[in-house]
């Protein structure tokens, strides 16, 4: 645990690359399970940093403090509430596509892993000062007007409408709210009790932190389900935790459930189902994180199987990378949008680090580059 937190250090990068973020309060945490050998330490994390403040106003320190949705649906599929195949318009009433192929045979795959092919317009609903445009009883009517811009299962088109009409398939087979039914069967079982979440902020040129509103996501709103869910490094890593082990489990046993576990049908939920470029290494999205190999790490003939999400809202940014084959997950929550992508280039130096890469990237030349 030492060596990996004075290497990172003695590279001298959190600070540069995260400048615009230092003071407002970049958090990061990285939970590193070892495979076994000497150091005896799996399941343990290897490195957590917080930086910053979480309230740059009231100077309170940041506090050791996103695939929900999908794992909502399966557990659904796990109880026979739904299978992944039912087309959407036979549970979700009111919904009607203005392109009939899309409006009889889209179902919740293609929902969670994007490729309806309507059109994203958050400018129907996302305003400034994080402020949501439409209420809830408006998205429906909203989403059977968007366009096909794309074919339909044609290919990756990332969409949160797609994730909001998820959410209302949650809602109707479990005959509760979005939110109650998350917290009822992921993060109670699981010990989640999200506290102390970070004031958001956005960047001046000169790196000093504007404060911002919390997005207006939340239960009774559109696009909830989208991006709602407020959470923090602990509870996170709780989740990925669960995660990983749930995966190896049922990768190993061929059930799509796991003792002691709530997470159901992992295999399917992070299973590649569309690519995302051409590429001759795989680059892919499942039901929530994209899929892909990345040769960076390690020697690039033998590449690491990496599932990989970056999120970002007014205010917030992170980024979450998990390594199936070594149960490896490097995890990194900012409440400021930056000058540069402090999350996804830290996540970066964290993992050359953890793999010991040969090959070390120059992220502070990087992020100097930005100012």
């Amino acid at each position: 645990m030492a060596r990996e937190k004075q290497v990172l250090l003695a590279n001298q990068i959190l600070a540069p690359s995260a400048h615009a973020s230092l003071k407002s309060g970049l958090k990061s945490g990285c939970w590193y399970f070892y495979r076994g050998g000497p150091s005896g330490h799996r399941g343990s994390v290897v490195y957590k940093e917080i930086f910053g403040y979480r309230d740059v106003e009231s100077r309170i320190k940041g506090d050791d403090d996103t695939g929900f949705t999908a794992e909502a649906v399966a557990i659904l599929v796990e109880e026979g509430k739904l299978k992944w195949t039912t087309p959407v318009k036979d549970i979700v009433p009111g919904i009607h596509p203005n392109d009939e192929t899309i409006y009889n045979h889209a179902n919740m795959v293609n929902l969670l892993s994007h490729r309806t092919g309507l059109e994203r317009t958050d400018s129907f609903w996302a305003q400034s000062n994080n402020n949501i445009l439409l209420e809830k009883h408006q998205a429906l009517r909203t989403n059977n007007q968007l366009r096909a811009v794309t074919a339909f299962r044609g290919e990756y088109r990332y969409n949160n409408w797609d994730s909001e009409i998820a959410g209302r398939v949650i809602e109707n087979p479990s005959g509760k709210q979005y939110s109650k039914s998350l917290s009822d069967k992921i993060f109670k079982p699981l010990g989640m009790s999200p506290d102390n979440v970070a004031k958001g902020n956005m960047t001046f040129d000169n790196a000093s932190p504007c404060p911002v509103p919390r997005p207006h996501m939340a239960e009774g709103t559109r696009m909830n389900p989208a991006g709602g869910i407020q959470s923090t490094v602990n509870d996170l890593l709780i989740y990925y935790s669960a995660l990983v082990r749930s995966l190896k489990d049922q990768q190993e046993t061929g059930k799509t459930s796991t003792p002691r576990s709530p997470l159901k049908q992992v295999l399917q939920v992070l299973s590649s189902n569309i690519r995302t470029a051409l590429n001759i290494r795989e680059q892919s999205y499942a039901m929530g994180p994209r899929f892909q190999k990345m040769p960076m790490i390690g020697n690039p003939e033998q590449p690491c199987l990496a599932l990989y999400h970056h999120g970002m809202l007014v205010g917030f940014n992170n980024a979450v990378y998990i390594f199936p084959e070594t149960e490896t997950v490097a995890l990194l929550l900012s409440n400021a949008v930056a000058i540069n992508d402090g999350p996804d280039w830290i996540g970066h130096l964290i993992i050359q680090t953890l793999f010991d890469d040969p090959v070390k990237h120059d992220h502070v030349a990087l992020a100097r580059g930005t100012h």
